[in-house]
């Protein structure tokens, strides 16, 4: 094996037995050491501790030549400890008369972390979409084909999930495909959320259904999540209401026949919103009787900031318009259920004598959307936080920054930027290994972020061992105070640190800069200028606290 052509190459590699004999610039670049730090360690050392029995054997082999070729994903760490992901492929070279191993290093960190990341939401979604009895679909947003269904869908439809994804929604949606691809990109749009279509079953039979759909980003692709609900029942009710009102003198029957037989809740109201009638759905939902409620005001059983809302929409069915209304009804336990409300006018000729109302149970509904609303949060969290520490990540710092920076700039207000680095770090991670070291860390993360006082304040990961604090609308004296304390607090811990060259336990060095944005700086100035303040502190003594100093 010729070593300048090895050098030559710009991907990582190495020559090894159980010692490296020789690496490139660009395994020297990506761990952070020299040749000689490099040439004084195992090959191991480099990898998590997990894998050491799996590379000792493996070196072994490869000492006896016994192992033409192999790969692994390990997970590499740097001098400053900082973690990379890395394809490794491992052959057997001749040089200086013997067989030694050849590695070679591909850094894949971002595709791992994508594929974790992906894992998360996927595992979320899946456990929205399968456990759930309402009806659920993916549909490609481009084509309309069916990209999953869940159960839900397989009992209403009465398909296979097998035979749903084989199929494309036009088969379904009895629109024309002009009209179903309208209605698609209004959802792609976000212009409209809520449709009302009406879908052919495996059985011949149509439903009418309510169709809740968004655009979401899945399996590579731009899908539609969408809830179907059928709404058969309330269709075929409110029509036949509104077909009622021209025939209320002559057809009496008939609207009682309809009121008693009504899957959903019914009532009337005279003009002055007292109920004269209930069905009997009314009483098994809420738990009144006929006598509690009759000759009652409507909304002496609404929940006190429903009644507003509720009454606006008695006058304007009062002034001849059908009305359509969410409110929260209180039951007669005390406990709350969500009706979506509709009422239409009663007439006599031209006068508006009373209101009919119909009213579907969608409790369920409401309480899904609230589920799918904290996972959505969960999951922007998640995307959020360093994985080891629980506070925030870089990502998070640099949209976070952007923002507090462009705030300051538009009012003029200070804005402050603590830096802070574990001093010897590396040292305690050879001293205690890794896992150590990653305790270490979260006590530290948990430490400083006790110390900060106000929401606004900002901790985050800055990456291996530093960690950054965004301070907006803060004074130098103020950050002074604060980059202190975080230095103190972190001493006061007294986490055993035997070969520090700073003193027998962890401590921290501390750079801030306060100063306000103006056009002629960018963010990367502040940073900047944080840093060399970090700089300072760690080349004068370190477990000290250093401020940027503007000329």
């Amino acid at each position: 094996m010729d070593i300048s052509m090895m050098e030559s190459i710009p991907v990582p590699m190495f020559l090894y037995k159980e010692k490296i004999v020789s690496a490139n610039s660009a395994f020297l670049k990506l761990t952070g050491y020299d040749i000689e730090e490099v040439r004084d360690k195992e090959v191991w050392e480099f990898f998590d501790e997990q894998s050491h029995d799996e590379i000792k054997y493996a070196v072994q082999q490869r000492l006896l030549n016994n192992f033409p070729q192999k790969e692994y994903q390990l997970k590499l760490f740097t001098k400053k400890n900082n973690r990379h992901w890395v394809h490794v492929v491992t052959t057997t070279a001749y040089f200086h008369n013997e067989y030694i191993g050849l590695a070679t290093l591909f850094d894949i960190t971002e595709k791992k972390e994508l594929e974790e990341e992906l894992f998360l939401k996927n595992e979320l979604w899946t456990d929205i979409f399968n456990r759930h009895s309402a009806v659920m679909l993916l549909i490609d947003s481009e084509s309309g084909e069916i990209v999953d269904a869940n159960p839900g869908a397989e009992k209403f439809y009465k398909y296979t999930a097998h035979q749903l994804k084989k199929m494309n929604i036009n088969q379904i949606n009895t629109m024309s495909k002009k009209q179903i691809y309208a209605k698609m990109n209004k959802a792609k749009k976000r212009n409209e959320n809520e449709f009302f279509f009406e879908h052919k079953l495996a059985n011949g039979e149509r439903r009418h259904v309510q169709v809740f759909s968004s655009e979401v980003q899945a399996m590579g692709k731009n899908l539609l999540f969408s809830i179907i609900h059928d709404a058969t029942d309330r269709v075929v009710y409110e029509q036949k209401l509104l077909d009622l009102n021209t025939e209320l003198e002559e057809s009496k029957q008939r609207y009682k026949s309809l009121f008693s037989y009504n899957p959903n809740i019914s009532f009337a109201l005279d003009v002055n919103g007292y109920f004269t009638q209930i069905n009997d759905v009314l009483e098994t939902i809420l738990g009144y009787y006929d006598d509690e409620l009759i000759n009652k005001r409507f909304d002496s059983v609404l929940k006190g900031s429903s009644k507003k809302d509720a009454n606006y929409a008695f006058q304007q069915v009062l002034d001849g318009e059908a009305v359509n209304f969410i409110t929260d009804v209180i039951r007669k336990n005390g406990s709350i259920v969500n009706l979506n409300v509709t009422g239409v006018p009663i007439k006599t000729g031209n006068n508006v004598v009373g209101v009919m109302g119909i009213a579907e149970d969608i409790t369920e509904r409401k309480r899904l959307e609230k589920e799918l609303k904290l996972k959505n949060e969960t999951l922007k969290k998640f995307s959020s936080m360093d994985g080891l520490t629980g506070v925030s990540n870089r990502r998070y710092f640099d949209e976070r920054l952007e923002k507090e920076w462009n705030r300051s700039l538009r009012y003029q207000q200070n804005l402050s930027l603590i830096m802070f680095d574990l001093d010897q770090f590396k040292p305690y991670n050879d001293t205690y290994g890794h896992h150590k070291g990653d305790q270490c860390l979260k006590a530290v993360s948990k430490a400083v972020q006790n110390t900060l006082r106000r929401s606004t304040d900002c901790l985050a990961r800055y990456g291996g061992e530093e960690f950054a604090v965004i301070l907006p609308e803060t004074d130098h004296q103020s950050a002074l105070h604060t980059a202190e304390m975080i230095r103190s607090t972190i001493e006061a811990l007294h986490i055993p640190h035997e070969n520090s060259k700073v003193k027998p336990i962890v401590t921290v060095s501390v750079g801030f800069v306060t100063l306000v944005p103006s056009e002629n700086l960018d963010i990367k100035d502040l940073i900047e200028k944080a840093d060399s303040a970090l700089y300072k502190a760690k080349n004068s003594g370190r477990n000290k606290v250093v401020e940027y100093m503007r000329v």
